[in-house]
């Protein structure tokens, strides 16, 4: 698609603020992992700079993910905004602002906070103006889970930043000749830093790197101990000698390019290339005191000295001075201050006469930006106070302590590389999805990123560290506590392990956190609690808890006032997602049902009727088994449909799962569908075995005969003892042939593609059509049904309504093995037997539609006993029930007990929306969507128009949204679109407060004739086929008083011959022929000369539906 023109002035916006961003993330979190190196002295400010930029540069190029999650907080998901890339651009804008605000005021005042902290926080206020929902459960980047990381990230760092340092004590500063053993042991902290990077490489991979899943455990692990052996070679051979030649035999002249001299310097008479100046010392003094004296250094600063009084409110000032210091501690500040400024004025002055674009002047003003950072006093102070503090932490040996820089510099390294490789995608992610928006105009929940935004990012965190650093260097390095090379390089070490092996376990850490704790952690092995700032650290936890609520308000207020501007209000589209978000198993629904943890012993299927007829876990699994082995030797092969032409019984749910164990495709069919409805079933699910009562076999010959499936494939359900008709066989001879495993497998692609059940729905137009039920399909459906509700009680419920049907299908097939719930089984519904077995079995778990609610109010024999009274819980389903008589059926129950709503269709696997077990509703509502569902709603042309109180039809998409019905294009077609949305037909609305979804209009042509749906076009087809009729459309009617929709016909004569004549009994038995009753004619025919069309042609059922009314409001009712 074309550019987004008609933002490039937000796109313009955005693209400051992310070089904003880039900018305050290098001079906050780069700062992290070269304070300590440049605090113990192992390297200057200058060469931390040109280390940051490179380092900086090569994680976020080399070794940065291809493709970058442009949400990486999970705060909210941008597919809510699919429909609206405009207002995406503007959110990821918006965050942007606040982030970056965030963050150079941070910087500015010294505080180190996680920048992947402020993003997120940005996000929330940007979520919460928006009125989406935010993540707050306990989740992958929750906001609990970056609570938990102020405490979990310190803590963790600390600990091995003291493991690392007390090791070094243990080992070297505490022995009798602590040189000699740093020489021995100085190859197993060289190896062991070498190890953690290429861990780090190995974990993170990048462009071209295998991931350790690729390489295999053996070939990663044998990388990473081969890089250790060999820098501990290497180190053994060339730097212990290196070392003990400088240091222990004081040879001045040798160098780091004498390195590779390495076993030569141990002989006495060797001969240096090169050799430096012998009266320069090569070790400086990393005890010096940090105290300031202007006096003796102050004039010998590149640019100055800075005093940190007036840079940052977590330098010295929060320490004061020891008593009689304060005057002259702040005179020393003002002196400092004032030859610094004169400095710069100084310089600035003397091209005072030169134009503003001579390129003298340009180049001093950017020599004197660009050098100002790192040309800052960071180590030292003006606080006798501090220097206190400092001279309370035991001083080790000064050769000793050098031997390390090397190795602390290595370990500030990986934290900078891995700094660049991860948190730069707290910048280049949301500028990302703006600029991918922008130049396609199309959102995407992920995006590649182009590699001139890594390399913008990589630049600009080494310019941020580059100009502004110099604060946060600050405030972690020698404020803290002291710091020399050994201490600086177990807390670099210490916090990198930290990162790694939190980012393997998922634990919520921040580098900014990691670090700040391991100088927390190896300030505590000096044993003394006195030689910590615990005000500075203070400070910079308070930094920490403040980052979400600021970032978030800042962005808040910003989103709330541009969706407030009128444009931006009309635009606003999003989609609704569930409160939460469940980890789905990717097992096949048999293996998944019988991974179980009740006692297998118990039942689980009881007949009503014979309660000594019921089936275990235990008795199940054996059965299964054998029928799987039946149905093989019968010739059921792998990806053959099987249908059940059967009233209720416990064993048809054995039949099922031995169908889909065997690697079938189960469907099952109505029993009291006519031949004609039978072989279009048949038709339109592909079967090519069936499994039937004796008594309704005749329809099903008749059917199989039209289709062509050998009378062989047909099998008798004889299981209430049935005579068996003659030449035919019993199913009982399926149990003749053993045992057999069923089909497992545990692949989330395979599940997703392989078809368990083919169940029928008439769609939103149509005839019944075959929707494509999958393994995985079935298994969420169950998975996040539990999820919302829980029982707290072993739980009952009794099955009247009949168990081909979705709503009975997929909880009573497989939920109930599953989930250890006893099934009480109905051959068929009938009142007082259903009402008298529910005060017998103490049945807890009401599931009902409907007509079944009608008829229990109906009926006063529902008021002579307390039927109900152990039912601890109703939901109601298949279509809405007015909150009226809810209220009315709740006096048949305890006070209290919840009576909810459900909602769901046969293409949404049965649930979608319901209410969690216990919460009571008495509104209306059918619920709030289960885990792992998303809607929106559209408008009659399709467009998103989702808003809270908006009403349009419901649209839903998810892991229980099946692929689509089988072998039916153009259906598809028409109920799916291309983004996966299943387009329910169903008019719907969300409250903003509550969450609460509410069914209130029907936009497809489907009628509910008592929980059955009926296809207004499958009726007309079957009376236009008469030949007395010419036109013909059917409506649904509900009449006062009445509980469900009956169908209505509105029929055009053929004039002469039959026509004439044909009357309205005539033609309700000729449906009644070849249709189920419940299809008929019950809402009346009326005859008419013409039927209401648009130009089209389109029946314009809108008007019949108020000619209908017209006609019940005159008390015009058929004749029946």
């Amino acid at each position: 698609m074309a550019v987004y023109h008609d933002l490039d002035w937000l796109f313009a916006i955005g693209t400051i603020f992310f070089l904003v961003s880039v900018w305050g993330i290098g001079a906050n979190d780069v700062a992290n992992s070269y304070a300590t190196s440049v605090s113990s002295r192992s390297l200057t400010l200058i060469q931390a700079g040109i280390l940051a930029t490179i380092t900086e540069f090569i994680g976020a190029i080399a070794l940065g993910q291809q493709v970058t999650s442009t949400i990486r907080s999970g705060v909210f998901s941008i597919t809510r905004f699919l429909d609206s890339p405009g207002v995406l651009i503007m959110a990821m804008v918006v965050a942007e602002v606040g982030s970056s605000i965030w963050l150079t005021v941070c910087t500015y005042f010294g505080f180190p906070v996680s920048t992947t902290q402020s993003i997120v926080g940005a996000l929330i206020g940007v979520a919460i103006a928006a009125d989406l929902p935010v993540h707050w459960g306990w989740n992958s980047q929750s906001v609990s889970q970056i609570a938990a990381s102020w405490g979990i990230a310190p803590v963790i760092s600390a600990a091995f930043g003291a493991i690392i340092f007390t090791s070094i004590r243990l080992l070297v500063h505490s022995r009798e000749d602590p040189m000699k053993w740093a020489l021995r042991v100085l190859p197993f902290y060289y190896a062991l830093t070498a190890g953690i990077l290429a861990l780090f490489i190995v974990i993170s991979g990048g462009h071209g790197i295998p991931t350790p899943e690729q390489l295999g455990a053996g070939k990663a692990c044998g990388i990473i101990i081969g890089v250790f052996a060999g820098v501990w070679v290497i180190s053994a051979l060339f730097f212990v000698p290196y070392y003990w030649r400088s240091l222990v035999k004081e040879d001045r002249r040798l160098r780091f390019w004498h390195i590779p001299m390495g076993p030569l310097l141990w002989r006495d008479n060797y001969t240096l290339y090169f050799p430096g100046n012998p009266d320069k010392g090569i070790v400086p003094n990393y005890y010096e005191s940090d105290l300031k004296a202007t006096e003796e250094k102050g004039d010998t600063d590149t640019l100055g000295s800075v005093t940190e009084g007036q840079q940052s409110t977590l330098a010295s000032p929060e320490i004061e001075p020891i008593k009689g210091d304060a005057n002259a501690a702040e005179n020393e500040a003002q002196r400092a201050d004032a030859k610094l400024a004169e400095k710069h004025q100084k310089e600035l002055q003397a091209l005072d006469s030169l134009p503003w674009a001579h390129p003298k002047r340009i180049y001093a003003t950017l020599k004197l930006v660009f050098t100002y950072g790192i040309t800052r006093d960071v180590i030292h102070h003006q606080s006798k106070g501090l220097d206190h503090i400092h001279r309370r932490a035991p001083q080790f040996d000064n050769k000793v302590e050098h031997l390390w820089t090397t190795a602390q510099v290595c370990s500030a390294m990986i934290m900078s590389i891995s700094h660049g490789a991860n948190d730069i995608s707290n910048a280049i992610g949301p500028f990302t999805t703006e600029y991918m928006t922008w130049h396609t105009g199309v959102a995407s929940a992920k995006t590649d990123t182009p590699i001139w935004i890594k390399a913008v990012g990589g630049l600009g965190l080494g310019v941020g560290f580059w100009t502004f650093g110099y604060h946060i260097m600050r405030s972690l390095g020698n404020r803290i506590t002291k710091h020399s090379p050994t201490r600086g390089y177990s807390m670099e070490l210490g916090a990198a392990i930290t990162v790694l092996l939190a980012s393997r376990l998922g634990l919520p850490v921040s580098t900014t956190q990691c670090i700040t704790g391991a100088v927390l952690g190896v300030a505590l092995v000096n044993m003394d609690l006195k030689s910590i700032n615990w005000k500075q650290l203070g400070k910079i936890f308070l930094g920490w808890v403040l980052t979400l609520p600021c970032a978030g308000l800042i962005s808040g207020i910003i989103m709330g006032m541009a969706l407030n501007v009128p444009q931006w209000g009309r635009t606003v589209k999003m989609i609704f997602e569930p409160a939460e978000r469940v980890l789905l198993p990717s097992v096949d629904v048999i293996s998944y049902i019988f991974d179980n943890a009740y006692d297998a012993n118990r039942p689980i299927y009881v007949d009503v009727h014979n309660p000594s007829r019921s089936i275990t876990c235990a008795q199940a699994r054996k059965i299964v088994r054998q029928l799987i082995a039946g149905l093989r030797a019968w010739g059921v092969n792998p990806g053959d449909c099987v249908a059940m032409h059967a009233f209720n019984d416990i064993y048809y749910c054995m039949l099922v799962l031995a169908i889909v164990g065997a690697g079938g495709i189960y469907t099952g069919t109505n029993p009291s569908y006519t031949p004609m409805e039978l072989a279009h079933h048949f038709q339109a699910s592909d079967t090519k075995f069936v499994i039937s009562e004796p008594k309704i076999l005749a329809p099903v010959l008749a059917a199989v005969k039209e289709r062509d499936i050998p009378n062989a494939n047909v099998l008798i359900f004889d299981v209430l003892g049935q005579e068996v008709p003659a030449g035919r066989r019993s199913w009982n001879d399926l149990f003749n042939h053993g045992e057999q495993d069923w089909v497992a497998f545990n692949d989330v692609q395979r599940a997703k593609e392989t078809t368990a059940a083919r169940l029928f729905s008439s769609g939103t137009t149509g005839l019944p059509k075959a929707v494509t039920i999958t393994h995985h399909n079935l298994v969420a459906q169950h998975e996040l049904v539990f999820e919302v509700h829980p029982r707290p009680y072993q739980a009952s419920r009794i099955v009247a309504i009949p168990i081909f049907h979705v709503a009975a299908a997929t909880s009573t097939h497989f939920g109930a093995l599953k989930s250890g719930h006893t099934i009480y089984m109905m051959r068929r519904f009938d009142l007082q037997t259903y009402l008298v077995a529910n005060e017998r079995y103490q049945i807890t778990d009401l599931a009902i539609v409907p007509p079944i609610a009608i008829a229990i109010l109906m009926s006063p024999f529902s008021r002579t006993r307390p039927f109900l009274h152990s039912i601890k819980t109703v939901s109601c389903g298949a279509a809405p029930l007015n909150k009226e008589v809810q209220a009315r059926f709740r006096t048949l129950l305890k006070k209290d007990i919840p009576f909810t709503q459900v909602w769901g269709m046969t293409e949404t696997c049965c649930i979608a929306t319901m209410f969690p077990y216990p919460e009571p509703d008495d509104t209306g509502s059918v619920g709030r969507l289960v885990p792992n569902l998303e809607a929106k709603l559209i408008d009659d042309t399709g467009t998103n128009i989702s808003a809270f109180g908006v009403r349009g039809e419901l649209c839903v998409r998810g892991p229980t949204v099946t692929p689509g019905y089988y072998q039916n294009r153009t259906a598809n077609a028409e109920a799916f679109d291309a983004g996966g949305w299943f387009k329910t037909g169903d008019v719907a609305y969300c409250d903003g407060r509550t969450r609460k979804w509410y069914i209130v209009d029907r936009k497809k042509e489907l009628i509910k004739v008592r929980g059955f749906q009926v296809a207004p076009p499958e009726l007309e087809a079957v009376l236009l086929g008469h030949p007395g009729i010419i036109d013909a459309a059917v409506i649904g009617v509900v009449f006062p008083g009445g509980d469900t929709e009956w169908p209505r016909a509105y029929v055009v004569r053929r004039p002469g011959g039959e026509g004439e004549e044909l009357t309205e009994e005539e033609v309700r038995r000729y449906l009644g022929e070849r249709l189920a009753k419940y299809k008929a004619l019950t809402g009346g025919v009326k005859f008419v000369d013409a039927i209401a069309k648009n130009p089209s042609g389109k029946i314009l059922k809108g008007v019949l539906r108020e000619d209908s009314k017209r006609d019940i409001e005159a008390g015009l009712r058929p004749k029946l």
